[in-house]
């Protein structure tokens, strides 16, 4: 993928261990669907974005809106870190979310179903 700068795959230090990214936790402060769309707050200036290079990154890859699964495999992380480190960026303001509403019990809301269910019974 000559050319296509940032979204080449660049994985954060492969022979760091997963749970080091993200100093050990695993969880979320925000509920992150895969599908879940990323974007760069433009207010927000890299200045505030945290010394590790995973957030960097991620701040780098979502100038254009990019899923979390997306980001997951560009970094070349576990979805469960990025899911992390997206959330943390999230709580600093420096990227906002869009979309990927799921219920309590994790699944995607029956409206969004419905609406999946129509759509292929007109294909």
């Amino acid at each position: 993928m000559a050319g296509d700068g940032m979204r080449s795959r660049n994985p954060i230090r492969p022979r760091t261990r997963p749970y080091v990214l993200t100093s050990g936790r695993t969880r979320c402060t925000h509920r992150l669907a895969l599908e879940t769309l990323v974007t760069v707050a433009p207010e927000q200036g890299m200045n505030r974005v945290p010394t590790r290079p995973a957030y960097w990154r991620v701040h780098e890859i979502c100038g254009t809106p990019v899923s979390v699964a997306e980001i997951s495999a560009f970094l070349g992380i576990p979805l469960g870190v990025t899911r992390v480190v997206v959330s943390d960026l999230a709580d600093l303001r420096l990227v906002h979310l869009q979309g990927g509403e799921t219920t309590t019990a994790g699944r995607p809301p029956l409206a969004l179903m419905e609406r999946v269910l129509d759509g292929l019974q007109r294909l």
